[in-house]
């Protein structure tokens, strides 16, 4: 009891301590858009206290100010998990402290994270719910939506492709603020216009290369989008 009184109180003192709000992300949409797309809750994350402080620890660092919300984002990343199955991805992204990425714990300790999850066949899981920031994309967290494809690069499926179509149509009807859709490898090319959004104030953070998705199921999604 005392455990979740002090949990309770963690929860509002991130909340008031944050510069944005849930109010301001909230858009109107189409509910016959959205009755036509599955969404499974199974895997959804609630952020609890911890994760919540380290997010706004890290968005402080990162963006200069304490962040939890996903304010009016502009961009859809679209990844790939590079993992077998759903059951390791999603045992990655429940954990609420970074674990075993070398490559990117000098960021922060706040878990890397994504929006959503899409299966072998086309199946679309919420992760983190979309109305908070996860960390996906060095520099984009901020204004970015994730979608995490399971499986390796340019080995996606058919399924995944349509998904990916009808999930990007419905965050496009909810935020009207979106304006690109990057691919993660494509995420540090500085002749792409979403660029000009990149923020970073910790210039030792490194950009590390991607390949997810693949050029070739991005190059599909494009012609679909």
């Amino acid at each position: 009891m005392i455990k979740n009184i002090i949990y309770t109180f963690i929860i509002i003192f991130v909340l008031m301590s944050c510069t944005n709000t849930i109010n301001d992300n909230i858009i109107q949409t189409n509910n016959t858009e959205n009755n036509n797309l599955n969404i499974n809750d199974k895997y959804k994350i609630i952020p609890n206290a911890l994760r919540l402080q380290l997010l706004s620890e890290y968005t402080k660092i990162h963006y200069g100010n304490k962040l939890i919300y996903l304010d009016n984002p502009q961009i859809i990343v679209v990844h790939s998990t590079e993992t077998p199955n759903l059951k390791i991805a999603v045992n990655i992204f429940e954990k609420d402290i970074l674990h075993g990425r070398p490559d990117i714990e000098s960021g922060g300790e706040v878990n890397v994270g994504t929006h959503f999850l899409v299966d072998f066949d086309g199946s679309i899981y919420s992760s983190t719910p979309i109305e908070y920031i996860a960390r996906h994309t060095v520099g984009f967290n901020y204004t970015s939506v994730s979608i995490e494809n399971i499986g390796y690069a340019d080995e996606l499926t058919e399924q995944q492709l349509e998904a990916n179509v009808k999930l990007i149509k419905y965050i496009k009807n909810r935020y009207k603020s979106i304006k690109y859709v990057i691919a993660h490898y494509e995420y540090k090319n500085k002749t792409y216009p979403h660029y000009s959004l990149y923020k970073e104030l910790n210039t030792k953070y490194i950009n590390p290369a991607k390949r997810d998705p693949g050029t070739n199921f991005m190059e599909k999604l494009r012609k679909r989008i």
